[in-house]
């Protein structure tokens, strides 16, 4: 063990130390007044303490590593002492605390900012002797006492088996991240008895909580972002949204407030969703006292202890459904007035306020114009049927919401609209969508119609156009409950997707509907997961309609028949991709000329009727999505083929199916 003293330059250079020679994790180093020392970019370095003397100049640089720490501590039982008339540039890089020393040994900052800590040292106690802002704080290890001094660091995490004690005392402790500011993912873990309060930054992102062991004393988010946790104990919690109606704070866990919940809004447009993570599976929010105003929504949460029913003191309560013991804002149906040309979220041109979730909504006939959606809930039951102006959707890479039925008048017309934004359908009872031969969607990408109608249903009752341009592609995602196509129903749908595999899901059509697929682009017409998802679709023919080079894709899964596959557009070179691992089956295949139909190779494409062959000129390809790996072809009705180029095809039928006169059998066939 040795003092060594810098005399200038670089860290890793021996001659730049007095004694001589680069310090080791057994060295106490001093940088005194007047020595400019930095540790190189990359380099890592050790220490037993470290002490920067007032008037020195110290440069921790990029990615450099600097090991305190020895089975030992260092003179007067410090690790790191700082002067405050020291120059200190050193917020990037890490700083590894690992002494196994049981003695408390103490780190003073003298205000400088520090950069990422790690504490890892078994036995090992440490003692802030000041206030401490530095990157990212993780513990596997030992034990850290605040002293409860302020802190502002980027997150805090612990993690791993060792024991490990953090002691915030009343410190109050700023995390700046940006997405995980508090992560608990390790065993052995005591978060002493403390009053500190949390305070959570996020600058746009949503603060994730993961996780969280312990008792906590007053958390709070105060900053444009929003919240996320899993099942958490605090003293108080606290949330202040601001002027932004995109904010959450949603649980994957219940919570428990042993004194005051609070959640403040931002205005009558602008509140917060306090939610479940989970659409359809409550979360108990247990709170002594509650202090809600401003305007709040709320989604799958049980309030529950001394303050339920949760009650606000200002603004409105919205229910987005899933709820209990909350006391909500009377629902009450909101009519658009005739003033033309202006937001919708001007709440003098309703009857009473801008909508809640809970409201039900009328465009009627004397309704003037909405110049630009700048809500994102747009009510329940929307009657648009007498509506005769203009309503233009202006909030792009945004969900509008509904809680019930929808009908758009025959005679609305839509204004500009962006080319990214969904319409989320969160119905929870038995409900309608009635277009009136009025498009969902006159854009030209990326449109969704998404379905969340948990425990639910929804029916087309109708012709429904959810696309309307061959240039983009406007589609369905169902992700809960039932999706109704209807009876005798002639669809426009870019897609259908149907791949969450969480909620009981199933997709149903009646005789005689049909789907017409019309886009351009290289598509996944019908994309489904089968885990949890039933289907009756046997009576269901989607069409495309519009001739493309682009493959043309369906993923529907053996167990999910589809009636008729129609694909005979004149002069469309693009393949049909039977893409399903588990294999398909389909009632009748309408297949023209100068196609290639494609499947997966080691997957079962099971086909009633296949009407339709290859042309001279024009042959009709039939193979394996894998070149040399078979598919499995089973035809009831076999086809009078001829023109078809056969490959990698293992044909499942009664003697063989015969590729015609002209027709060719490539590698890789069995029975063809």
């Amino acid at each position: 063990m040795a003092t060594k003293t810098a005399t200038g330059g670089a860290w890793t250079t021996a001659g730049n130390w007095s004694p001589s020679g680069v310090p080791t994790n057994a060295d106490d180093v001093i940088i005194p007044t007047g020595i400019n020392q930095n540790i190189p970019t990359s380099a890592t370095v050790a220490f037993r303490s470290l002490t920067i003397d007032s008037g020195a100049t110290f440069t921790g640089n990029a990615s450099a590593t600097a090991q305190c720490g020895h089975s030992t501590p260092g003179p007067g039982n410090v690790a790191i002492s700082i002067s405050s008339g020291a120059t200190v540039t050193w917020t990037a890089g890490t700083i590894q605390l690992v002494s196994t020393s049981t003695t408390q040994q103490t780190i003073a900052t003298g205000g400088k900012t520090l950069p990422a800590i790690t504490q890892s040292g078994v036995g090992s106690s440490y003692l802030l002797s000041d206030a401490l802002t530095c990157g990212a704080f993780s513990i596997s290890a030992g034990t850290f006492d605040t002293a409860s001094y302020t802190i502002t660091w980027t997150s805090f995490a612990h993690s791993g088996t060792g024991t490990k004690v953090f002691s915030p005392g009343s410190s109050i402790i700023t995390c700046t991240s940006a997405n995980t500011p508090w992560t608990s993912n390790g065993t052995n873990f005591t978060l002493s008895s403390n009053t500190c309060t949390i305070k959570l930054t996020p600058a746009v992102n949503q603060a994730t909580w993961t996780t969280a062991s312990g008792t906590y004393y007053n958390i709070e988010n105060n900053a444009a972002g929003s919240f996320l946790s899993g099942a958490l104990t605090c003293e108080n919690f606290t949330y202040t949204c601001d002027a932004n109606q995109t904010r959450i704070v949603q649980f994957s866990g219940n919570l428990t407030v042993n004194g005051t919940f609070t959640v403040t809004g931002n205005s009558a447009v602008n509140r917060p969703v306090v939610q479940s993570t989970a659409i359809g599976t409550p979360r108990t929010i247990t709170a002594g006292a509650t202090a809600i105003s401003g305007g709040v929504d709320w989604r799958d949460i049980a309030g529950a202890g001394a303050a339920a029913p949760f009650v606000a003191s200002s603004g409105f309560m919205g229910d987005r459904l899933g709820n209990s013991g909350i006391t909500f804002t009377t629902p009450a149906t909101q009519t658009r007035d005739s003033t033309s040309g202006q937001q919708w979220g001007v709440a003098a041109r309703w009857t009473s306020r801008v909508p809640l979730p809970q409201d039900d909504v009328v465009l009627g006939a004397s309704s003037g114009s909405i110049s630009g959606t700048d809500v994102l809930c747009f009510g329940r039951n929307l009657d648009f049927s007498a509506y005769t102006n203009t309503l233009t959707l202006t909030s792009s890479s945004t969900e509008y919401q509904l809680f019930g039925d929808v009908e758009l008048g025959a005679g609305m017309s839509w204004g500009a609209i962006p080319n990214t934004f969904y319409v989320e359908h969160r119905g929870r009872d038995t409900h309608t969508v009635t277009t009136n031969g009025n498009p969902y969607f006159r854009a030209t990408s990326n449109q969704r119609a998404n379905f969340w109608c948990v425990g639910g249903s929804y029916e087309f009752v109708d012709d429904v156009w959810i696309h309307t341009s061959s240039a983009g592609w406007a589609v369905i995602n169902h992700y809960a409950g039932t999706l109704d196509l209807g009876a005798g129903r002639s669809h426009t749908i870019g897609s259908i997707a149907s791949t969450t595999t969480t909620y009981a899901r199933s997709i149903t059509a009646g005789a005689g509907t049909t789907m017409t697929a019309p886009a351009t682009g290289a598509a996944s017409i019908i994309n489904f997961s089968t885990t949890n998802l039933t289907t009756d679709l046997a009576e269901l023919e989607i069409i495309i309609s519009t001739a493309s080079a682009n493959a043309r894709t369906i993923t529907a899964g053996a167990v999910n028949e589809i009636g008729t596959v129609t694909y005979t557009v004149a002069a469309s070179t693009g393949a049909l991709s039977f893409a399903a691992a588990s294999g398909h089956k389909i009632g009748t295949l309408n297949i023209g000329d100068g196609r290639t139909v494609t499947a997966t190779a080691n997957a079962l494409l099971q086909i009633r009727e296949w009407n339709g062959s290859g042309a001279s000129g024009a042959p009709l390809a039939v193979q394996s999505l894998t070149s040399g790996t078979p598919f499995w072809l089973a035809i009831l009705d076999r086809p009078t083929w001829d023109y078809v180029d056969a490959k990698d095809i293992f044909g499942v039928v009664q003697g063989k199916l015969y590729v015609g006169a002209n027709g060719v059998i490539d590698s890789g066939c069995t029975n063809v």
